[in-house]
């Protein structure tokens, strides 16, 4: 498998592939393939706060890069559905936000502080409630 990094400063994505390039094949992607890389990906994952409640409006691709086949993450989780995730969804692609990621991360932490497995389905439940409209 073959990974891309875009960052909106290449030194941060430069940075980012070399801290990874022992895992594999690991590129940047800079601007101008932004768009050509993104239609060829089988998985997007958005990790910015573009999209989010309170975050910079919009999505993290421009027009026309969303993949043709595949997976489209957004790391957000409010809204559910952001702006990246919608237009995903629109065009057919298979699509999950970041509530998944959000009720992990906190249980590794609840295992961390407590010594004891997670109750991950009455956090998800919880979170649920909390983000409801």
């Amino acid at each position: 498998a073959e990974v891309g990094v875009h960052n909106r400063t290449s030194a941060r994505a430069a940075a980012l592939v070399a801290a990874w390039r022992h895992e594999g094949s690991i590129t940047e992607v800079v601007p101008e393939q932004l768009v050509a890389t993104s239609r060829a990906a089988r998985l997007v994952v958005n990790t910015t706060s573009v999209g989010m409640l309170g975050g910079p409006a919009g999505s993290p691709l421009p027009a026309g890069a969303l993949p043709v086949v595949g997976l489209v993450v957004d790391l957000v989780y409010r809204p559910r559905v952001t702006p990246l995730l919608a237009a995903a969804s629109s065009a057919g692609l298979r699509v999950q936000d970041g509530l998944a990621m959000l009720v992990h991360q906190g249980g590794l932490a609840f295992e961390a502080w407590t010594g004891s497995g997670a109750p991950l389905d009455d956090m998800r439940r919880a979170l649920g409630e909390a983000l409801a409209p």
